[in-house]
């Protein structure tokens, strides 16, 4: 009967370091899988960026001079966008008229 029990706490003391193991594995693996997307990520950020400049450095001054107003105008749109809603508004207004 005590060898029974004693097997019984064996078995249980082994399932239980077994699951401790697969959770441990389980992050582990979850670490690698988000370190892969990150790293990938930041990879295409470069990636773009490098393509960005080389379109920059080909364009012409013209070209060059539409990205910089656009990227302004992106900027203003998100620091300021009831300042832009309210010059939208006022176009839309002239237009009509």
């Amino acid at each position: 009967a005590f060898d029974r029990v004693e097997t019984a706490a064996w078995q249980g003391t082994l399932l239980q370091w077994g699951e401790y193991a697969l959770k441990g594995i389980l992050i582990i693996l979850a670490f690698f899988v988000v370190r892969y997307l990150v790293m990938r990520a930041a990879v295409s950020q470069d990636q773009v960026k490098e393509e960005v400049h080389l379109e920059i450095q080909r364009a012409t001054p013209e070209e060059r001079r539409r990205q910089e107003i656009a990227q302004e105008v992106e900027r203003v749109s998100q620091d300021q966008p009831e300042a832009v809603a309210s010059l939208l508004r006022t176009w839309l207004s002239e237009t009509e008229e």
